[in-house]
């Protein structure tokens, strides 16, 4: 393809030079991790603080063919002073004319005008240039270079020699270096020279030695000048010629590039020689020439840059010897930006923030051929950063007026643009073509472009492809383990570098520049499942509107994202959950199954006591072929109370069975057995409750007696202790001679259990016996009865002294009763009877037989007032059995007493029967 450098440098010097040249291709090998900032001291004194915004396009145009600061063409070059983002324009407002001297010579009329970043005209300057020869398009105003530390901005006016002479006769050389003040006074840019009608002149063609004929002291074909901030130093590039030869060809031996320093008062500092001819060595097989030299850096460090098949980094100290270096080298591959070689300088610029601009191509996808742009490469390392511009006319060259980003009406024009950074991350681009078009189709020729732009083509990726083994469907699965390689294509840009995040945890970055088409390495998903896979572009087409491209000084490489789902096949992923409903015989086991996107063809659980399981049961429901997870359950009955049980999933598709782990039930145990016992130590308003609890081997929670004058209870009081087996409760502020009801209540995890309702009645409160009668006169005439027939007998209420008796091994049992003091005797029996209903039985296996309230022995008594006696029973047989299978009794013990008037009562109370202890003979 005829790249649009190819035919600058064909129409401007391709006849001179002796060859045909074609463009340079800029491509960075490398992702910029960041942009190395080399700041200028000199240059941020009074530069803008940059501003955060978005996307990066064309912001404004000025200085067209028409109205004031209108430009002649051809316009020659283009600079401007990053302190406040002026800008400097040189055209040409009167074609050249002959000189008034004898011998031929010719007059150029030059003008020199300031604008502002917005085009505004701030001020001018003319001048005139006298050069010996005929007119000639060879002569050139060769670059503008703005020294903002000494507030001057430079020329340099390329002549030809002398036709006589013996050396390099009409040769360009470097012949006359002008200077300017950057302030501007009464509108005029005044002289900053030593010479010329307005002092403009700093170092004329003696100083400069154009026209010498001593060999090698012309500058010949000058291609860019540049300052140095750090010295003040101007720096021309040009060439040498030692050999002498007629005509200047660079190719001979003795001719050598080299970079001349001249000094702010115009006197002539030291001239860098590229003696081993690196700038003449092609670098890709390509012959070009070196142009556009800039400088980076701080002062001891700064270094020259040159515009070379990439960039060629010169050595600082211009008295070395040592030999250039290539800092970039470009790969000339099918990228969609070009550099460009220029016949002269303008081709490259450095901005304070150390980023390094230049004219570029880009192949815009629109259009057939490549349209004009600028591209931003990394001071430190050359990578690129990004690119702006490439934008072609929308319909005709009559709406340019309209169009954004367009840098020049048609590809392969006469005059290329040039290019100027400003300072916060904008540029300038001078585009002389504009000015050539017929007037009614006249544009700006200055166009301005900076973050926050509009109009530039904007990238877009395509969708994620994959392939493994073939190309996978959106959808389609993949085996676990199977390697996949992702891919995608950039449209209207390059991919300066590729991260790939697949969804599993795992991420590859590919920082080698891929142009246009994206491929991430071989990648192996080794679970099953559905994964996203993300790619981030890293774009070099910085009009991106919705991100940031410049900030805090250093641009940023804007991204690009898109994604793509895989499914990834497997055997089913399983999870066994815990239990749910467990009872004392059954339970709700539960799972998830995710199918991994294949049918699952069988489910169940495998459960048993240990964890060699022994008994399945099957899903409810297959859970089919989604590719998320779906909960899964089964019911299972006939469990053991309180027993522990093993389980897990089990799940199968034509991928595989995969079992889950291992997890445990423990069913619920029974609820405890409850008896609830008789009453002891039952007083006036107090008494103890008996009863007996199984926990069934559970845990007993709760163990309360209730208790209250009905059926209803209505109070309760806790057991003294959670039980073994037998339990008790004290009850207190009872009512006397109250009948009360009770049962004993315990409760663990398996459910809460009450026993049978039982009665006590408390004691009744003894009544005080009456005082005896006053004696009374007995009136005449009235019989007097004797005391004893006026009084009421005393009930006669035989008491028990003890309620805890002793059985002798024979069964003797001996019984204190007392009689109440105003009795004259208690005459009774004693019977004692057991307190629940037992069997006969002597032994336990006999205990299914039929149970009945048993009599365990009688007598009688006869107990003097005020005193107490012992009362001898004697156990039945039954008794004695009884006793010695359980070691004691709880009895009641029925008295029925009478006086010797007749008048009975009976009272009823507990006792307690024990076997005596018995003792062994020492031997």
């Amino acid at each position: 393809m005829d790249r649009l450098g190819g035919s600058w440098i064909d129409r401007e010097r391709g006849a001179r030079a002796g060859s045909r040249r074609t463009p340079s291709v800029w491509r960075a090998s490398l992702l910029v991790a960041g942009s190395c900032l080399f700041l200028f001291a000199a240059l941020l004194t009074s530069t803008a603080r940059a501003t955060t915004v978005t996307g990066y396009g064309e912001l404004t145009r000025f200085a067209g063919a028409t109205g004031v600061g209108a430009l002649i063409a051809p316009a020659r070059v283009l600079g401007v002073d990053p302190t406040d983002n002026s800008v400097y324009v040189l055209d040409e407002p009167e074609p050249e004319e002959p000189g008034e001297s004898l011998t031929p010579e010719v007059v150029r009329h030059f003008r020199l005008q300031k604008f502002s970043e917005t085009g505004t005209l701030l001020a001018s300057a003319t001048f005139t240039d006298t050069a010996p020869g005929e007119p000639s398009e060879e002569r050139a105003i060769e670059g503008i270079a703005v020294d903002p530390a000494l507030k001057r901005v430079y020329l340099l006016a390329v002549d030809l020699r002398k036709e006589s002479l013996t050396h390099d006769a009409n040769a360009p050389v470097a012949s006359t270096l002008y200077a300017f003040s950057t302030v501007p006074s009464a509108g005029t840019l005044t002289g900053a020279g030593k010479e010329g009608e307005h002092k403009e002149v700093l170092a004329g063609p003696t100083a400069l030695g154009a026209q010498s004929d001593t060999k090698g002291k012309a500058l010949l074909e000058p291609a860019g000048i540049t300052v140095d901030p750090a010295t003040g130093n101007i720096i021309i590039l040009a060439h040498e010629d030692h050999q002498g030869a007629a005509t200047d060809t660079v190719e001979n031996t003795e001719d050598h590039y080299v970079l001349q320093a001249v000094k702010s008062n115009g006197a002539l500092a030291e001239r860098y020689v590229d003696a081993t001819n690196f700038l003449k060595t092609p670098v890709t097989g390509v012959s070009y020439r070196p142009d556009s030299p800039i400088v980076l850096g701080p002062k001891a460090s700064e270094r020259v840059v040159v515009n070379y098949d990439g960039l060629v980094q010169m050595p600082a100290n211009f008295t070395s010897k040592e030999a250039p270096r290539a800092l970039f080298v470009e790969p000339h591959g099918e990228e969609v930006v070009s550099g460009a070689s220029m016949p002269h300088g303008g081709a490259l610029s450095a901005s304070p923030e150390g980023v390094i601009f230049g004219m570029a191509h880009i192949e815009n996808e629109t259009v057939s051929e490549p349209e004009s742009g600028v591209v931003m490469r990394s001071g430190s390392t050359g990578s690129e950063i990004g690119w702006t511009g490439g934008q072609a006319a929308a319909v005709s060259l009559e709406h340019n007026e309209e169009d954004k980003c367009v840098l020049a009406p048609i590809s392969g024009t006469e005059s290329p643009p040039l290019v100027a950074a400003g300072s916060g991350g904008k540029l300038f681009v001078l585009s002389p073509e504009f000015l050539a078009q017929p007037s009614t189709e006249v544009t700006k020729a200055v166009i301005e472009l900076g973050p926050g732009g509009t109009g530039c083509p904007q990238a877009s990726a395509s969708a994620i492809a994959a392939e493994a083994e073939g190309l996978l469907e959106e959808g389609e699965l993949v085996a676990a383990g199977t390697s996949v390689t992702f891919s995608s294509h950039v449209a209207q840009a390059d991919a300066l570098a590729v991260r790939w995040s697949f969804g599993d945890g795992s991420e590859e970055t590919v920082s080698t520049d891929q142009y246009q088409t994206t491929t991430s390495r071989p990648h192996a998903f080794a679970s099953p499942g559905e994964y996203t896979v993300t790619e981030t572009i890293y774009s070099d087409d910085l009009a991106a509107p919705a991100q940031v491209v410049f900030s805090a000084g250093a641009f940023t490489t804007p991204t690009l994202t898109t994604t793509r789902t895989v499914l990834v096949s497997g055997p089913p992923t399983v999870a066994t959950e815990a239990a749910s409903a467990v009872t004392q015989t059954s339970a709700s086991l539960k799972a998830t199954v995710n199918p991994n996107s294949v049918e699952v063809s069988e489910c169940h659980f495998v459960y048993g006591t240990t964890t060699s399981y022994g008994s399945s049961v099957p899903c409810g429901s297959l859970p089919g072929s989604d590719k998320n997870p779906v909960e899964v359950s089964a019911p299972v009955t006939g469990l053991s109370p309180n027993t522990t049980y093993h389980f897990r999933i089990v799940a199968t598709n034509t991928e595989g069975t995969r079992e889950g782990s291992d997890q445990t039930l423990t069913t619920l145990p029974n609820p405890p057995t409850v008896v609830t016992g008789s009453a002891s130590s039952v007083g006036q308003t107090s008494a103890t409750l008996e009863a007996t609890v199984n926990p069934e081997g559970g845990k007993v929670t709760e163990c309360t007696f209730e208790y209250g004058t009905s059926t209803s209870y209505g109070a309760s009081v806790s057991c003294s202790s959670l039980p073994g087996i037998a339990v008790s409760a004290t009850l207190g502020s009872l009512s006397p001679n109250t009948a009360y009801h009770y049962r004993i209540k315990a409760k663990n995890t398996g459910g809460t259990s009450y026993g049978s309702d039982q009665t006590l009645t408390t004691q009744a409160v003894p009544t005080p016996a009456s005082p005896a009668p006053a004696q009374q006169e007995t009136p005449p005439g009235q019989a007097v009865l004797s005391s004893q027939e006026h009084k009421t007998a005393p009930v006669p209420d035989v008491e028990l002294v003890g309620t805890s008796l002793t059985a002798s091994a024979s069964g003797v049992v001996g019984v204190k009763v007392s009689c109440p003091a105003a009795e004259s005797t208690c005459t009774g029996t004693l019977t004692l009877r057991t307190l629940t209903a037992v069997s006969a039985g002597a032994t336990g296996h006999q205990s299914s037989r039929r149970k009945a309230i048993l009599a365990l022995s009688s007598g009688s008594f006869t107990v003097a007032a005020g005193h107490s006696t012992t009362v001898t029973l004697h156990l039945s047989a039954t008794a004695r059995k009884l006793l010695a299978r359980t070691h004691m009794l709880r009895a009641r013990a029925t008295i029925v007493a009478h006086d010797p008037a007749g008048a009975t009562h009976t009272t009823q109370t507990v006792v307690t029967i024990r076997a005596a202890k018995t003792h062994g003979r020492k031997g």
